[in-house]
């Protein structure tokens, strides 16, 4: 039965007062009490009965149990959508007609519920419960001490004696005793089979209309879900994650919504219905070629689901919503990182891809076409610059070149460096992989041009401290310290007063061990050399610290 009608049944049952007993059974988490509770609130003007108890029997053990959790629960129907307090408590002890002089009321109310007077309402609370709509959920979660032929005979005494209105909300498929078929003619007058639709239920969880709501309905009734707990969390978790997707890619949200999706399946769902969290965890590119330790028939299930579903391996993107699925919440700095990365990486597939297609129009025509060609690939150069290689810039400087647009081809070069100022190294051709292939020298002029103008360099202090921290010395160690004079060692040496002194000393001499001992090298050391022999010269207590250092000093 859909919702619509559930909620037309419910409406016409509670809008009477005579005796009865409606059923609403159905599968977990579709939803059967949420219905319930929302259709009685809408309806609660139209309540003929007074009062109103809800009672799960979830873990109840005994009938007494049952009766008192009917009483205490029980509430006017006039404030249904709140939850029983004392007030409401002290409202059915009023109930009471024996106990209804003002003087045991007045006496009620400053009375604490003691140990004496606890058994005393319990014997006589069931005394109070008539004319009542009761809803009893949870039938198949009972104790084990609470049978179902006990249950359903209250439920009998309740409505022909008590003139009550009982619903009775459970999981039929996890009803094993068979006491409720044998039964359930006698008692129940009303049965529903609450079964709504993937999209009845999406519809029911999420509420608001917008692109990315919609993307989750459409998959969560692909994947024909129906668990509303399945898919309020869900619901929670795009939530979380809603800050973050404004302004990216939309092949990023897409990833976001997907995972997220499959991975709260994965995790929640344990009938193999869908892939185990392990399983997705470990998917990568070669994951579907192998039978991993599972049973092969439910991996080749799986692989397809997965297949069909557009999810083909795990990325760290992928691997961090797992994990927050998992602990039920998203690590801001972490989830927003790999946003962050995945997007980048988007961008620069579509940037490379738009100026790969921008010369489709040279590759795939003999037209005479000239001019459209030239703006074709000048114009997305120009917009894609960033992620255009060395290789492709050089490429395209001399096609333009032979096309006699020679003033475009340099401006692609220079394009090419202005995006890239930010990150100087970009333009050294010295550490640029494909350096080899680069013979243009216009090209190769304004890059060590530009690198030049850009470059900065560490302090000589800071360059000290990574020679000594690395073991050795870098090209732009070696230019920081040969700028250095002898007069600069001996400050710098002199400065040092901690545990690290020889160590530092000690490095900045191995630049004297290098092969080869270039020019530059040279230089360093035996600038190094002198301030120590200056320094030990100093004093008699110098002369022995450098001595340690392998220094001669002649005597003097």
């Amino acid at each position: 039965m859909s919702i619509f009608e559930t909620k037309d049944k419910i409406k016409d049952f509670v809008k009477t007062a005579t005796p009865s007993v409606l059923a609403i059974k159905g599968d977990w988490g579709v939803g059967k009490t949420y219905t319930w509770n929302q259709e009685l609130y809408k309806n609660k003007a139209n309540i003929q009965l007074k009062k109103y108890s809800y009672v799960s029997l979830f873990g109840l053990n005994s009938l007494s149990d049952f009766k008192n959790s009917i009483f205490q629960n029980s509430i006017s129907t006039n404030i249904i959508g709140k939850n029983p307090s004392l007030d409401s408590f002290k409202e059915n002890i009023k109930e009471f007609s024996f106990l209804g002089t003002r003087n045991f009321i007045s006496k009620f109310n400053k009375t604490s519920f003691s140990e004496n007077f606890a058994p005393f309402l319990e014997s006589l609370s069931f005394v109070s419960i008539k004319e009542t709509l009761i809803c009893i959920d949870d039938l198949e979660r009972r104790g084990d001490d609470l049978k179902i032929k006990d249950i359903l005979g209250l439920i009998s005494i309740l409505v022909e004696q008590k003139k009550c209105k009982i619903v009775l909300i459970f999981n039929h498929k996890k009803i094993d005793d068979e006491t409720y078929d044998e039964f359930r003619e006698k008692v129940i007058d009303y049965e529903l089979l609450y079964n709504p639709t993937p999209l009845e239920c999406s519809n029911i969880v999420f509420n608001v209309q917008n692109d990315n709501i919609e993307k989750i309905k459409d998959i969560t009734t692909s994947l024909k879900l129906t668990n509303i707990r399945i898919l309020i969390k869900i619901e929670k978790m795009y939530y979380d994650l809603e800050k973050y997707l404004n302004n990216i890619e939309k092949e990023v949200v897409d990833q976001i919504i997907n995972t997220l999706i499959i991975s709260t399946c994965s995790f929640y769902i344990k009938d193999k219905t869908f892939p185990d969290i392990d399983f997705l965890l470990k998917r990568n590119n070669y994951f579907s070629l192998s039978k991993s330790d599972k049973e092969e028939e439910v991996v080749d299930r799986w692989n397809l689901l997965l297949k069909n579903y557009g999810y083909i391996y795990t990325d760290e993107l992928d691997r961090e919503i797992i994990n927050s699925v998992m602990i039920g919440y998203f690590i801001d700095n972490k989830i927003e990182k790999q946003i962050e990365v995945k997007n980048n990486e988007i961008k620069k597939k579509k940037s490379q891809d738009s100026f790969f297609n921008s010369w489709e129009l040279y590759h795939n025509s003999l037209k005479d076409n000239q001019e459209e060609v030239v703006n074709s690939i000048y114009d997305s150069f120009l917009e894609n610059a960033l992620e255009i290689s060395i290789g492709n810039l050089q490429g395209t400087f001399n096609l333009l070149n032979e096309l006699d647009c020679e003033e475009k081809a340099r401006n692609i070069v220079m394009k090419y460096i202005d995006v890239r100022k930010n990150n100087p190294e970009s333009l050294n051709l010295k550490t640029i992989d494909s350096f080899r292939d680069i013979t243009n020298p216009y090209i190769i002029e304004q890059f060590n041009k530009s690198y030049a103008d850009l470059k900065t360099f560490d302090d000589p202090e800071t360059t000290i401290e990574k020679v000594t921290e690395s073991h050795g010395f870098t090209e732009d160690a070696e230019i920081v310290l040969s700028n250095l004079t002898e007069s600069d060692f001996v400050r710098l040496l002199k400065s040092y007063d901690s545990s690290d002194t020889d160590k530092k000393i000690a490095g900045l001499l191995r630049i004297g061990e290098l092969s080869p001992q270039t020019e530059r090298r040279s230089k360093i050391y035996n600038n190094l050399r002198n301030a120590l022999i200056k320094i030990g010269n100093e004093s008699k207590i110098n002369r022995r610290r450098v001595k340690k250092f392998g220094i001669k000093i002649e005597d003097t």
